[in-house]
């Protein structure tokens, strides 16, 4: 996040400091909170776009696990479940998360196959996205993102 916040400044300065009268320059920032394996996990996708261009994204999914082995998120102990589960991101559990999709065909780290997907979109518009999935199946859209394999684990 912290060099979320600071790739933000950094494009803001930018911005400012560039004198080109004739092209406004316009930053969005949009975020979009989910649950995307229904009421055991939760995602949060952000993304800035600088005019219509995808510059920076971020998919970040928190789900519950073993409270002796995960990395969990800051005041997780307001968080942990009766079963000593605590809250924390799958990007942070990769390992662990890995190996439940791996039983289910996914062939690459979670974190890696996250990385994969929030690199395809940089450079991109919202407009390009919604053609890349126009009038697919949700399994099509799955594997709409050559390089990762992530499988639906709920």
């Amino acid at each position: 996040m912290k060099r979320f916040c600071f790739l933000f400044v950094i494009v803001l300065v930018l911005c400012v400091s560039c004198k080109q009268e004739a092209t406004p320059v316009i930053i969005k920032f949009g975020t979009a909170l989910s649950a995307p394996h229904g009421p055991s996990s939760f995602g949060v996708t952000s993304i800035v776009l600088l005019n219509d261009t995808i510059i920076k994204a971020n998919i970040e999914e928190y789900s519950y696990f073993s409270g002796e082995t995960a990395v969990s998120v800051p005041n997780s102990n307001f968080f942990m479940k009766e079963s000593g589960e605590v809250l924390g991101t799958k990007k942070d559990n990769s390992p662990a998360y890995s190996q439940i999709m791996k039983g289910r065909g996914a062939t690459k780290e979670y974190a890696d196959n996250i990385k994969t997907i929030e690199g395809m979109v940089i450079g991109k518009t919202v407009n390009d996205l919604e053609s890349l999935i126009a009038g697919k199946s949700d399994e099509e859209i799955t594997d709409a993102v050559s390089g990762a394999t992530l499988v639906h684990t709920g």
